[in-house]
């Protein structure tokens, strides 16, 4: 049914009665609450999930960052989206049923352009209202740990004003 979930991002991005859900959705899914979601090591089915993660937060991304995208309320029509979208990479990149490995290996682009989406995203907030909405802090700082601790090779590729924001939102939110 995952085509279904971005046919609708698509057709309603700019409605946040319709993406909310579906958005919340797929962080629900993506949790490995307990331990629920158990892959073989060798089995495609958690690589496949997370392509599908990152077909979510690219559609929605390029909807909400593009042009002519509406911007005001920005907690309503942009900062909430951005908040599940950061928590549902945080928890599709911390459920330890993917190896993240084989994107590199196999020339995948799901984890690059996913990880490039949620910068944007994070970089379109300015960092007073990244800090002033508990949610999408929180959110963030969770994506953040997961990348510093899994991750670091992306986050030091980065150019010097993403890597520079990031440095001073981990400054501003100690």
């Amino acid at each position: 049914h995952f085509p279904a979930i971005l046919k609708c991002l698509e057709a309603w991005a700019d409605t946040p009665a319709v993406t909310t859900p579906l958005l919340k959705f797929m962080a629900e899914f993506v949790f490995n609450k307990s331990s629920r979601l158990t892959f073989d090591a060798s089995s495609p089915s958690g690589i496949l999930l997370f392509r599908e993660v990152s077909k979510v937060l690219v559609t929605y991304g390029q909807h909400v960052l593009g042009p002519g995208a509406i911007a005001t309320p920005a907690y309503e029509l942009r900062y909430k989206g951005t908040w599940v979208c950061l928590l549902m990479l945080a928890r599709a990149m911390s459920g330890a049923y993917v190896n993240f490995g084989v994107f590199d290996l196999y020339g995948d682009p799901a984890l690059k352009d996913a990880l490039d989406t949620a910068l944007r995203l994070v970089l379109a907030v300015p960092l007073p209202d990244l800090l002033a909405f508990r949610k999408l802090s929180r959110a963030w700082f969770s994506l953040a740990e997961v990348l510093a601790h899994a991750h670091t090779g992306t986050l030091v590729q980065q150019d010097l004003p993403t890597f520079s924001f990031l440095l001073t939102s981990l400054d501003a939110g100690l």
